[in-house]
């Protein structure tokens, strides 16, 4: 979920939630240069077709009545969910409260993605991409009116609201060719600084972090002349700025105040098919100001503090992580192969800015996580291990010690956990429908959208005001 203030997960990328485990890229050393050339022109063919302001007849929000249970009291107050879906008939996004009362269509059409900006007075829907590849982004206010429709060629990357909640960046294309675009009500401007060029988060001096793709054009991370290098550019797209020439061997990227991370000091493995992959033994921390990087995470580290030592029968690996709002803790996904054959449960660990392990979870074999929620203050983390009746949602309470204070699991719960606001309440999807889940015992739940026509797609708590 991407994050007000610039702190994104590797939970949601468009629709891709799974944790793949295979990493891509390489990693070389090399001296941070700063520089400030000018952004490559725009000549690319996915040109969005730009209609200023309201291009459609505005949408009056519809209140349609819930036909679910009573709404549960204890619910009452805390928060809104925006989601993609279909009720009475209609098809579109729908804002709903916690309780499962005040359900409101807010924009009919074939959506599947709507992403709030930071001060919850409007949201971005993104389309269902046409037949033909085509994508759509459009800009609501909170009640539902339409402000803009851009369209664009291409899959259409999830949107990142900047934390003025002025306007928003998306990379829009495919993945061997994709393009940032900054836009708001008024404008739309291209940052094409490569062959991809993708935005990973706004910083806290609101510019703009993005990762561009230099090089040959096979797929990331498996060509030797492809070059990942980490830009910043300004809110308007201007002074654009290369902070590293580097090989990093990974798609996972996050990025905090002036801090950006990423997964680092990849190795080649040949796997026991013979295909080359690299691995990441590092999670890297750069400096947006200095491009100065540090190793946050190591796997040496790591190990030796859960006592797992060295050991030839066994390949370890880090394949995803996630940070915390205020970048003082990290969640990482450490992945272990036999040389032999076969795979072991993966480990989830806590580790706080100075690489000290102060939680852990361990799935069973077979299971591998769908995505993961830090609550705002950064003592909890919550993350699905499967989908639908196939897995659970797991809440990891970190308290700073040796071992998490608790984990609490929701049982057939696997897809999708979100935090509310406050950090009191658990959202998630279990067999297709969307559930909130108390974060303090007893346990209990409650379905939200009863009577949904369809699964949700994708949703998101509506920020406090």
């Amino acid at each position: 979920m991407a994050r007000a203030g610039g702190v994104i997960a590797v939970t949601r990328v468009g629709l891709a939630l799974a944790v793949a485990l295979a990493l891509a890229g390489c990693l070389f050393e090399g001296a941070p240069r700063p520089a400030t050339p000018t952004p490559v022109p725009p000549t690319s063919t996915p040109t969005p077709t730009v209609q200023a302001r309201v291009v459609l007849p505005t949408a009056v929000p519809t209140r349609t009545p819930t036909a679910g249970p009573t709404p549960v009291a204890e619910l009452r107050g805390a928060g809104q969910l925006l989601y993609a879906g279909s009720f009475a008939g209609r098809r579109g996004l729908f804002l709903i409260g916690a309780d499962g009362g005040d359900r409101r269509l807010l924009a009919e059409g074939n959506y599947h993605l709507g992403v709030w900006a930071p001060d919850g007075e409007r949201f971005a829907a993104v389309g269902v991409p046409s037949a033909e590849g085509a994508s759509r982004l459009d800009l609501f206010t909170a009640g539902g009116r339409l402000l803009r429709q851009v369209d664009f060629a291409g899959f259409l990357f999830e949107p990142l609201w900047a934390p003025d909640a002025r306007r928003l960046a998306v990379a829009a294309g495919e993945h061997l060719a994709t393009t940032t675009w900054l836009l708001d009500e008024d404008r739309t401007i291209e940052v094409r600084l490569g062959s991809r060029t993708r935005p990973i988060g706004w910083l806290t001096d609101g510019r703009l972090a993005l990762v561009v793709t230099r090089g040959g054009e096979g797929r990331l991370g498996t060509d030797a002349s492809d070059r990942q290098q980490l830009w910043t550019v300004d809110a308007d797209g201007r002074d654009a700025r290369e902070l590293t020439e580097q090989l990093y061997g990974s798609e996972h990227w996050a990025s905090e105040g002036t801090t950006v991370y990423t997964l680092g000091d990849a190795r080649p493995h040949v796997s026991l098919n013979g295909e080359i992959r690299p691995i990441a033994e590092s999670v890297l921390a750069i400096d947006t100001g200095s491009g100065m990087r540090r190793a946050v995470v190591t796997l040496d580290g790591v190990l030796a503090q859960l006592g797992q030592g060295a050991d030839p029968t066994l390949l370890r690996w880090f394949n995803a992580f996630s940070v915390a709002p205020r970048g003082d803790r990290l969640a990482v996904w450490l992945l272990t192969e036999r040389r032999a054959g076969g795979t072991l449960a993966p480990q989830l660990v806590i580790v706080d800015r100075d690489g000290r392990v102060i939680g852990q979870d361990r799935l069973a074999v077979g299971f591998f996580p769908t995505g993961g929620d830090w609550t705002a203050v950064g003592g909890r983390f919550a993350y699905g291990s499967g989908s639908g009746s196939n897995g659970d949602t797991r809440v990891l309470t970190i308290d700073g010690t040796s071992d998490p204070a608790g984990i609490v699991v929701l049982e057939n719960g696997g897809a999708l956990p979100q935090w509310s606001r406050d950090g009191q309440w658990l959202a998630f999807e279990r067999a297709g429908r969307i559930e909130i889940a108390a974060s303090r015992p007893p346990p209990r739940s409650w379905v939200v959208n009863a009577h949904d026509s369809s699964a949700p797609r994708l949703f998101e708590w509506r920020p406090a005001r």
